[in-house]
């Protein structure tokens, strides 16, 4: 159970992630081998507000998870503090339905109403909450009838908005009162027995009140699984995250290797097992999916547990990974990776999961998953990315360079080996940090889109700027362009057609933290350069110029200019004639 920051309830499926990761570290509930019979010792608790939990659509995401598979939990308790209000807005208005938990008919979830006014029958129906998860592994709700007392918080007055309501409230003992009232009567208690329990509670408050002053928090960050983990510092660290080519081409093998008898799709056998064969057995022109697949595998070998999730990963989203394999005849799935792993010594699982068609939960399961197995690579795969929201939530500087302690990680890779390196680089550090990776779909079948197997190997590793490989006389470069992902394959490609030796691409790789040494180092090369463009395909307010100009400026202490779409209200204009003439012109001004 988490502390719930707000009324959002944001943090149930962080929670749900969690119980999830507890369940694997323990080999506990669905990762129990032993059978259906042991219910999970690692038990999910989330309590609601009355007017979030029909209000928030994460409830129903979260539910609709509830029984899953990869991200059931073996049952959650639920209790829903029901005060009957939501700020000061009436039940009438605050849903649509008779009850506040009648969301959970979704899941034919069993729910009892408890009056809040007696303590005991909530303690009963607790009891049976968790008997009934135990036995069943099913969600259980507890819609506990209250109310409160003073409103939105104490200084809230709550009878301007609802004074019928409260008028009742107010003619109420309290629940400690009326409960102490019962006590007395059945002989339990009497008035003696009442004042001796309240005033030792009070003395107990007022010492740990005057106590707060002086109380210093145990440090209790880096411990249990967290353990032999650092906090990351001010500066940019490298990590050797190259493999020996020949346990890539192994891994490589292996992730196509298929059961006997197993009736793969023909298109497959073409398109990816055999294509892949190839690629490895050359070496030259690895392509995304497959250094996705080598950096897994290569994780998995060195102990690592590796979750991948989102909707259709099993596949790819653009049928470009085929990491699970489903037999055309008998409907059975297929991970190869795992086959390669049960045949490995103390090599890590890959859990891949298929999720529902949910963002904000599904966002929220795997974070929770990763903060709490940190010696897991736990991998969300999305359908969208607007890189300037991500970085306006970076806590990236302006004016003095960004270390590893930046609290996101952001990057655009432009090649397998980058992506590579990129995934083996998040486990490989003595810390963890997010990263968000932004991955175009173009680049998944782009044929200049490849990587050398020597790009993979020992001593290599992820490059936060890359520099132009164009055979280019430096002293004749007058524009130095400063790009990122695949929109470099797009200039260049126009550059060769055009002939132009003037003009040198360099692609920066990481854009937070915002490499400004690597920067230097390149703009070195081009002594004659007097011209710095900053090209993007998204439109001025979009994308990340906002964020490149000030540092870029402020740190390597150069104007640079922008060449890219004006400003929109959207990502697209709509008309692909004037698609087709912004993208003609983001061209020819950032080249010419």
């Amino acid at each position: 159970m988490l502390h719930n920051p707000s009324h959002l309830e944001a943090v149930n499926p962080v929670s749900m992630g969690k119980a999830r990761a507890k369940q694997l570290a323990l080999a506990d509930g669905p990762y129990d081998a032993s059978g259906p019979d042991r219910r999970s010792k690692v038990l999910n608790v989330q309590v609601h507000g009355d007017a979030a939990f029909p209000g928030q659509g994460i409830n129903q995401e979260c539910l609709m998870m509830a029984a899953v598979p990869h991200y059931e939990v073996e049952g959650t308790v639920h209790l829903i503090v029901n005060n009957q209000v939501g700020f000061t807005t009436p039940a009438e208005r605050g849903r649509s339905t008779r009850y506040v938990s009648d969301l959970a008919k979704a899941i034919m979830a069993p729910v009892v109403h408890v009056n809040g006014d007696d303590p005991e029958a909530l303690a009963g129906v607790t009891q049976l909450a968790i008997e009934y998860r135990q036995k069943f592994g099913k969600d259980f709700f507890i819609d506990l009838n209250c109310y409160r007392r003073w409103g939105h918080n104490e200084l809230d007055d709550p009878t301007v908005t609802n004074p019928l309501l409260y008028r009742v409230i107010h003619g109420r003992p309290s629940i400690p009162d009326r409960y102490a009232g019962r006590l007395i009567e059945a002989g339990v208690f009497d008035q003696q027995d009442v004042d001796a329990v309240s005033n030792s509670h009070r003395n107990y408050l007022t010492a740990e009140l005057a106590a707060c002053e002086q109380y210093e928090p145990e440090r209790s960050y880096f411990g249990g699984q967290w353990a032999g983990l650092q906090q990351p510092g001010d500066e940019v660290t490298v990590w050797n995250t190259g493999v020996d080519y020949r346990l890539l081409s192994h891994i490589g093998q292996e992730s196509v290797r298929l059961p006997e008898g197993f009736n793969v799709h023909p298109h497959l056998q073409k398109t990816h097992i055999d294509a892949r064969r190839k690629r490895i057995a050359e070496g030259q022109r690895i392509d995304w999916a497959t250094a996705e697949a080598l950096a897994i595998g290569s994780l998995m070998y060195q102990g690592f547990n590796v979750r991948l999730s989102g909707e259709d990963v099993g596949r790819g989203t653009f049928a470009q990974r085929h990491a699970m394999l489903v037999d055309q005849q008998t409907n059975e799935i297929f991970i190869p990776l795992n086959a390669m792993a049960a045949a490995t010594p103390n090599a890590g699982r890959f859990e891949l999961a298929n999720s529902i068609l949910s963002e904000e939960a599904v966002l929220g399961f795997e974070y929770g998953m990763a903060i709490d197995s940190p010696n897991s690579l736990v991998l969300w795969e999305a359908h969208s990315c607007r890189v300037e929201r991500f970085l306006q939530m970076t806590d990236s500087r302006e004016t003095s360079p960004d270390g590893d302690a930046v609290n996101l990680q952001i990057i655009n890779p432009s090649t397998p080996a980058q992506y590579f390196h990129a995934l083996r680089r998040q486990q490989i550090r003595n810390f963890r940090k997010p990263l968000l990776v932004v991955a175009p779909k173009t680049l998944l079948r782009l044929s200049d889109c490849v990587s050398p197997h020597t790009d993979f190997a020992p001593g290599t590793h992820f490059q936060p700027v890359l520099p132009d490989p164009a055979p280019l006389d430096p002293k004749r470069v007058r524009r130095v362009v400063l790009c990122s992902g695949k929109h470099y394959y797009t200039l260049a490609s126009e550059r060769q057609a055009r002939q132009v030796t003037d003009v040198a691409l360099v692609r920066v790789e990481s854009l937070c933290p915002f490499p400004v040494q690597a920067i230097r180092d390149e703009l070195a090369k081009y002594a004659n350069a007097r011209e710095f463009v900053w090209s993007q395909e998204e439109h001025r307010n979009m994308g990340a110029w906002t964020f490149v100009q000030p540092r870029f400026e402020n740190m390597c202490e150069r104007r640079i200019q922008y060449r890219g779409r004006p400003e929109g209200a959207t990502v697209a204009v709509g008309v692909s004639k004037w698609h087709v003439r912004e993208a003609e012109d983001v061209i020819k001004t950032t080249l010419y």
